[in-house]
């Protein structure tokens, strides 16, 4: 989804241990990410101060272990182990978290992510 408004900061918030599944992307103005966005599946787990993002992509599956640390609304990412030679540190800078769902904003990028607890 395409926009001309600004990517907002995240307003923090707890990490709550569980498993997410992405449900929403978005693009703010002036984003590097153009054009349609690839068919994708992903998962993200929280596991304490770190965790794990499956992605299913054109029927490759990839994961990418991960820490991050947290101050105040920032977030910062570190992959530790990762079966895609070509996935980089994660580049979020703000995040928004409670007990039903996550949402990452990259600056970098110019993109938000949200993920929603699954339940199943």
């Amino acid at each position: 989804m395409d926009s001309e408004i600004e990517i907002p900061t995240g307003a923090g918030g707890t990490f709550v241990y569980g498993t997410y599944v992405l449900t929403d992307v978005r693009t703010y103005a002036g984003s590097s990410v153009s054009g349609a966005l690839p068919v994708m599946r992903q998962t993200l787990v929280i596991t304490g101060a770190g965790g794990l993002f499956v992605d299913i992509e054109e029927g490759v599956t990839k994961r990418t272990a991960f820490v991050f640390t947290v101050d105040g609304t920032s977030i910062t990412f570190t992959t530790t182990c990762t079966t895609d030679a070509s996935s980089p540190d994660i580049p979020y800078s703000s995040f928004t978290a409670d007990a039903t769902a996550i949402t990452l904003y990259s600056r970098a990028y110019g993109m938000s992510a949200t993920y929603t607890a699954y339940d199943g």
